[in-house]
């Protein structure tokens, strides 16, 4: 019996479906989709005929009622600017495209939204429910939805300049775009590289709040029974707080950030994340990571030079060593020195190789000192070129080293006695002393230029003696 009964009902929807029932709804193709509040869009319908020959119908876009009642969600939400299109004719198996408009009311809330596609003929006089709503004259042929979603930003982070060394300073360059249709308004970016052990709570903010306002980061800790901080941060914040704001960003639009932050002198060669996070005006909050890789690098020095012999004098072949030492934490490659002197010549550059973290090696250079140098020079000052590779890239170092000259006595520079004077000189100095001291005793008349004369006759018995003549006694004849 119940077989019969679902017979009769087959039979008697069928014979309720009207003529127009012939018409089916194909394609429908939206300029845009999904909409947001206040947009607007064009509709294309394709409608195909697959009965008799039409003629005079009118395809009407309208709301979707329930139970004809008239009242329908998508009339508060979406609004039909161009909701009827018809033509004279469209025999079996025709198709035709038909238009419409419809837009978005900008207070429309998120969802799907329900439009009928009703078909009547011109002389159907169907009844009017307001809002553009036609119940009665005409068959639902189709319903359509139109998808509404509010534009939301959405925030891509790049960054570069992410290659640090072991307590070097870098500025990292962070560039975020707005790759969503909606603005992001008020967007503010924060990194707080200093890692936190489980425990801390809601003081750590308010620390990073007063180290914002301050102008520096510092290590935070945890309140409420949380635990310092144990671990030294591998990176730190240098020269401004953690917090950058940005302001608003358009879509499609790119803004830039340029952070200065410090890598730790410890810190390990190995790839790092930094987390970030944006925040936008609307309540809104994406997590990041910045990549940053750590390399090693070499960092030499030059503790000590000396020459074999100590000091050395113009003509004389010496050699002039240079210790290199590697304080930092990855080999140094191909390492090259280089001296420069104005008064050396020789071999003045000398290949070292690859020397260890925490090892040294010696550049030796065999060099002549020019018989130009001036007599009033005591020491060379040397300039010390050193070239190298590590995994940071080539680097060039300048030291400096002294290098002694050998004094040739007291009084080299200025005499100070005869016999510092050079021989011509000299000579005839000792000429003309012994001149003047010959004119000198001759014009005394002593010494062996004495006169001796003889005493007038009647004075024998005694001596005179006159300025400049000895009177001869006659008995000394």
């Amino acid at each position: 019996m119940r077989k019969y009964v679902l017979i009769l009902m087959l039979l008697t929807v069928i014979v309720a479906i009207p003529a127009a029932s012939a018409l089916s709804v194909g394609e429908v193709r939206f300029d845009e989709m999904p909409l947001a509040p206040g947009e607007s869009t064009d509709v294309w319908v394709k409608i195909t005929n697959y009965g008799d020959d039409k003629s005079d119908i009118v395809i009407v876009l309208d709301y979707h009622s329930i139970g004809l009642t008239g009242d329908s969600p998508s009339a508060e939400a979406i609004g039909i600017l161009d909701g009827s299109t018809g033509f004279r004719e469209l025999k079996k198996g025709e198709s035709n495209d038909l238009h419409y408009k419809i837009f978005v009311a900008p207070n429309a809330e998120e969802g799907i939204y329900n439009l009928d596609l009703i078909s009547r003929y011109q002389t159907e006089a169907p009844q009017f429910l307001g809002n553009n709503t036609y119940v009665g004259g005409g068959t639902t042929i189709s319903t359509i939805s139109v998808q509404v979603e509010e534009k939301k930003p959405h925030l891509v982070v790049a960054t570069s300049n992410t290659i640090f060394a072991p307590g070097a300073t870098g500025v990292i360059t962070l560039t975020l775009k707005n790759m969503g249709d909606g603005l992001a308004e008020d967007t503010m970016l924060e990194i707080n590289p200093i890692p936190r052990e489980e425990g801390d709570m809601g003081d750590s903010d308010i620390i990073g709040m007063v180290t914002d306002m301050m102008g520096f980061s510092m290590p935070s800790f945890g309140g409420g029974g949380g635990e310092e901080v144990k671990e030294i941060p591998p990176f730190t914040v240098a020269d401004s707080g953690t917090r950058f704001y940005i302001g608003d960003v358009k879509p499609r639009q790119s803004v830039e950030v340029d952070m200065k932050m410090a890598a730790d002198p410890e810190i390990a060669k190995g790839n790092y994340n930094i987390p970030i996070t944006i925040r936008t005006g609307d309540g809104r909050s994406t997590s990041e990571y910045i990549g940053v890789r750590v390399l090693s690098k070499a960092d030499l020095i030059v503790p000590q030079t000396k020459t074999e012999p100590k000091e050395l004098t113009p003509g004389i072949t010496a050699i002039y060593m240079v210790t290199l030492e590697n304080i930092g934490q990855s080999d140094a490659k191909s390492t090259g020195v280089t001296i420069e002197n104005e008064y050396l010549s020789g071999r003045m550059m000398d290949y070292v190789g690859r020397i260890e973290a925490e090892d040294e090696s010696t550049a030796m250079f065999e060099i002549d000192v020019l018989n130009t140098i001036p007599s009033t020079v005591s020491s060379l000052p040397v300039v010390i070129n050193i070239t190298y590779q590590d995994d940071t890239g080539e680097h060039l170092s300048i030291e400096k080293g002294v290098i002694s000259m050998k004094s040739s006595g007291e009084g080299q520079n200025i005499p100070s006695s005869v016999d510092s004077l050079p021989l011509s000189l000299t000579g005839i100095g000792l000429i003309v002393l012994i001149v003047l001291i010959i004119v000198f005793f001759r014009w005394r008349g002593v010494g062996p230029f004495k006169k001796k004369v003889k005493p007038a006759a009647g004075n024998n018995n005694y001596a005179v003696t006159v300025r400049g003549m000895e009177v001869i006694d006659p008995t000394d004849e």
